[in-house]
């Protein structure tokens, strides 16, 4: 797998340095070596971070997957740390969306995610329309856009593919986005972009840009081969930390 280093992290704690200097002096995959205890998994993430913009760390059940989550984000990362607990269309989505669109991010989640079958990272990068504050959009353009999406207009948003109307503001919850986005127009351009809480519909976060996408599922429609494709296909040039025996269990090529 071009561009993609995986290490096998069975080793303890004295381990960390030795890796770190593996890997920074560029001298290929590391194989074979023993567990890291506790912390310094998330300890040598951080060290690897500044040699990769992209780190992808696969643990084996969903406790260990938000203990690590919460614990990178306790030491202040200054990238998002992205953290899968579920296994659905909806989040799948949301996490490619993230995946496409960042720079630099931590990835954590379970071994499950190698086996999940997804489209081209080409494909799903032009299904995608990206919306930008300021930009130059008619109010019924973007009705018609949301219409052709297939989403469904309804009194409020409270989940995905649906919109709703309010005079100049328009609501809607994309299958790509965590949340519902509302719209705000100026005539003939956005004048704002925020997320909001579709409990209380209240605004809780400004934007530069959000998307609209079809859901997942729609995807296939367009050529029976699409979901050929898997996550290494989205984190190509990243740092993915493993255990050498899941992979090679799983038949996984790199």
């Amino acid at each position: 797998m071009t561009g993609i280093e995986l290490i096998s992290t069975f080793g303890n704690f004295k381990e960390v340095k030795f890796i770190y200097n593996t890997l920074s002096s560029n001298k290929g995959k590391v194989h074979s070596l023993a567990s890291l205890p506790g912390s310094s998994k998330s300890l040598l993430a951080l060290q690897m971070k500044m040699k990769f913009e992209k780190v992808v760390i696969l643990e084996p059940d969903i406790r260990t997957v938000m203990e690590r989550a919460t614990e990178l984000q306790l030491m202040g990362v200054n990238v998002p740390v992205i953290s899968i607990s579920e296994y659905n269309a909806k989040k799948i989505q949301e996490v490619l969306n993230n995946l496409s669109s960042l720079h630099g991010y931590f990835l954590i989640a379970t071994y499950d995610l190698l086996l999940v079958k997804l489209p081209a990272k080409e494909d799903f990068a032009e299904s995608l329309y990206k919306l930008t504050s300021g930009a130059s959009v008619t109010y019924d353009r973007f009705i018609a856009l949301l219409e052709g999406y297939n989403y469904k207009k309804d009194k409020y948003v409270e989940e995905s593919g649906i919109y709703a109307q309010r005079g100049a503001i328009v609501d809607f919850w994309s299958h790509s986005e965590s949340l519902p986005v509302r719209v705000e127009f100026d005539g003939d351009f956005i004048e704002s972009l925020r997320f909001f809480d579709p409990e209380n519909q209240r605004s809780v976060q400004l934007l530069e840009s959000a998307t609209i996408a079809p859901e997942l599922t729609e995807l296939s429609t367009n050529d029976q081969n699409i979901f050929e494709n898997d996550i290494f296909d989205y984190v190509q040039e990243s740092l993915i930390f493993g255990e050498n025996f899941i992979f090679e269990r799983l038949r996984i090529k790199r």
